[in-house]
């Protein structure tokens, strides 16, 4: 987890009669230039030092009333967002409507043969507009 931290080298610790070697943390510049540089020879377990930050990031930030914090002030971002912009789905459908329109009297001169390659260009423009516009009035709606 704080990987950053750890040694890139396993550590033997003794534990009883048996030697264990595990990963910890501890300090670098003590570990590569010697006691005399740093006077730092606090090691912590990998697996350790991991439980206890994450029991305590939950204890302190995945509370009820952290969570609680959280989405109130998610639901105050959103209904700031719609009050900004009360008319925007409106705006979004008309927007639409006149698009679709639009694409209808292309695809009818597409379907007479009688498009120029222009008017191709300017379909494939006013159909990308129109997927947009689609998704963005989905996003208002929920």
């Amino acid at each position: 987890m704080l990987r950053g931290l750890e040694s890139r080298f396993p550590h033997c610790l003794r534990r009883g009669a048996t030697r264990r070697w595990e990963p910890a943390y501890l300090c670098s510049y003590r570990h590569n230039r010697g006691s005399t540089v740093c006077d730092n020879a606090h090691k912590a377990l990998v697996s350790e030092a991991d439980s206890r930050v994450i029991g305590a990031i939950e204890a302190q930030r995945l509370s009820p009333a952290a969570i609680d914090y959280a989405v109130d002030r998610a639901l105050e971002a959103v209904v700031d967002a719609q009050q900004a912009t009360p008319d925007r789905l409106k705006q979004i459908e008309g927007e639409l409507g006149r698009l679709n329109r639009e694409l209808d009297r292309f695809m009818a001169l597409i379907a007479e043969g009688r498009a120029p390659e222009r008017i191709l260009g300017r379909f494939r423009i006013v159909n990308s507009g129109s997927d947009h516009l689609s998704w963005s009035g989905n996003a208002c709606r929920r």
